[in-house]
């Protein structure tokens, strides 16, 4: 009853899924089935009647529907009607094979797809504090794992039909032998109890291994030029070899008792039939020919149990990914972002923070921040590490709500009532590790917007103010020059100056320069430089920078202090004559002349 419960359970859970397709799948199971059974049934009178005709109770059926088709019960018409059904078992069988896989690629599809739209829509918060392995794990091995469970549970039912239509036809023709095998197969499915629960509880344990592991090697690899550099990732290594061996075990175990399963499925039936075959011709007086279909109907019939229980199996090795998938979409659903609210046009006043306040989890980060961002000015940010100025500019971004205390006013409406997808539109964003994908210079300028071969005049003239001009027309490939995983194809200034050029091309009103030329050379730094100050007056900029140097040219100052507002001025301001400020001390400390 458990192992019915669970099969029907999973089949709303696939029902759910894959929609209404599931039955059309499960009639071609059925009706490739039916087919099969009737079959091998019609071997009965084939080995019984001549070429002459059939005659007899057990046939009198046959003999009503070769009358109703208008044909004799002959010898040949039995040859011909023998060689259509099985004609047309072969046909539902390729249907039902055609859909199954037409059935499992679509679903495979739109999970991944599915995932990624959750994923897209998660509030960055919930982001931050998750671990990137959990994600990685998700949209990888769980979601494979699934996939493949759905294979498994698919041939499941597939088989579990095939066992009962067998069953049916086998009843019909001895039913004292037929039973005697129901008997004798519900035992072994019994018995094989205890080794289905333990396959799903390792199941669970391996998805769990599986997320640590992935979480684990994604630090390595991110880690991996400095572990390099240093021979440390020996003792990385060493790190996880208890979680390694743990998920070895783990895995091990899983196979092992799918060996055993599998092994034991065909002596089983072997030795069943067998004693079938001893009972009814030693003891039962019969001949081997008068049980010779039965006995065939009844091996297709333990074949097709035991492969029940074998894909059940393999199905319960995917139930953990299962649970883990559902638990993660579930989450992320929970997590999910709100983003519709009230339009949002273009900037006419400014941006401002009133008396915010924010926290995460028990550490207080922004206490009571007031600063006004006037459009079409440069605004700057300055704070020592851990002053809040990354936070602060995740709010100002909308990726983090004012949740706490005060508020984020974009011309006097409150972020919490504009739409979160247009609002951020609004901004372009220039961090300190630029954000490349491994494609073309055209599409990260872009972001796969252009199709043409050629660049457009509004590609071109984003590279060029962006000064990656004088580096793409030394590329033979020009725009079409492939990056390499995280640009690792360019220098870091080249990167630097490729992500403003998407910015460029984007075009935002909003431009949020985050230590964007902390790590760049002079000369780099400079091309940077030149192109911010060509947006003076034209755009409204907010630069974080650790080199005060850079803010020379901006319109007014922060400076950021235990996550409160320490200072604030014009550069001329803040260094005023005898005033011992802290941007004072930060600008004698760089010996900024």
């Amino acid at each position: 009853m458990k192992a019915l419960k669970e099969l029907y359970a999973y089949f709303i859970y696939f029902r759910r899924k894959l929609g209404a397709g599931i039955y059309l799948l499960m009639l071609f199971y059925f009706a490739g089935s039916y087919f099969n059974g009737f079959g091998i049934s019609l071997l009965l009178p084939l080995l019984s009647v001549g070429s002459g005709g059939f005659q007899g109770e057990q046939f009198e059926s046959l003999a009503r529907f070769f009358a109703f088709i208008g044909a004799a019960p002959s010898f040949t018409n039995l040859l011909i009607l023998f060689s259509v059904v099985f004609l047309a078992k072969g046909i539902f069988q390729f249907l039902q094979d055609w859909y199954r896989v037409s059935l499992a690629t679509q679903f495979a599809a739109n999970l991944q797809k599915n995932l990624a739209e959750d994923y897209s829509r998660l509030n960055f918060h919930y982001y931050s504090k998750t671990k990137s392995g959990f994600f990685t794990n998700i949209f990888t091995n769980e979601a494979n794992n699934v996939v493949s469970g759905l294979y498994g549970y698919i041939n499941a039912f597939g088989a579990g039909l095939n066992s009962v239509v067998l069953f049916a036809f086998a009843l019909t023709i001895n039913p004292y032998v037929t039973v005697a095998a129901l008997v004798g197969g519900g035992v072994i499915f019994g018995l094989s109890t205890p080794l289905r629960d333990r396959l799903t509880q390792l199941s669970k344990g391996i998805s769990q291994a599986n997320g640590s592991l992935v979480h684990h090697f994604i630090q390595f690899i991110v880690g991996f030029k400095y572990l390099k550099s240093i021979e440390g990732y020996f003792r990385y290594v060493d790190r996880i070899e208890n979680e390694l061996q743990e998920a070895r075990a783990l895995q091990f175990r899983h196979a092992l008792n799918k060996a055993f399963v599998n092994a034991v499925y065909e002596p089983a039936t072997v030795i069943f039939l067998c004693a079938v075959i001893y009972l009814q011709v030693v003891k039962g007086g019969h001949t081997v020919t008068e049980i010779a279909v039965p006995l065939l109907l009844l091996n297709r019939f333990l074949t097709s149990f035991f492969a029940f229980q074998r894909y059940w199996h393999d199905f319960s090795g995917a139930i953990g990914s299962i649970h883990t998938l559902e638990s993660a979409m579930e989450s992320m659903a929970k997590n999910r972002e709100h983003t519709n609210g009230r339009g949002v046009g273009e900037l006419r006043r400014g941006i401002e923070l009133k008396n915010l306040s924010f926290r995460y989890d028990d550490r207080q980060i922004l206490n009571k921040i007031n600063l006004f961002i006037p459009k079409n000015k440069c605004v700057a940010i300055v704070g020592e590490s851990g002053a809040g100025k990354t936070t602060l500019l995740n709010v100002l971004s909308g990726l983090l709500p004012a949740h706490e205390a005060g508020s984020v006013l974009y011309d006097d409406l409150p972020y919490s009532e504009l739409d979160k997808l247009e609002l951020r539109a609004k901004f372009g964003y220039i961090t300190q590790e630029a954000v490349l994908f491994d494609t073309t210079v055209g599409n990260n300028i872009s972001l796969w917007k252009e199709s043409s071969p050629r660049p457009s005049a509004r590609l071109t003239e984003a590279a060029r103010m962006a000064h990656c001009l004088e580096f793409v027309s030394n590329f033979p490939e020009g725009f079409d020059r492939v990056v390499g995983d995280r640009g690792t194809a360019l220098s870091g200034g080249q990167r630097q100056r490729l992500m403003i050029a998407r910015e460029i091309y984007r075009n935002p009103e909003i431009l949020i320069f985050d230590e964007a030329t902390s790590s760049l050379d002079s000369e780099s730094e400079e091309f940077i430089q030149q192109t911010t100050r060509s947006f003076l007056g034209n755009k409204t900029m907010v630069i974080v920078a650790h080199r005060v140097s850079s803010l020379r040219f901006c319109d007014y100052i922060y400076v950021l202090k235990d996550g409160a507002v320490a200072e604030q001025g014009t550069w001329a301001e803040l260094l005023e004559d005898g005033k011992d400020t802290y941007f004072a001390k930060i600008h004698r400390a760089q010996q900024v002349k």
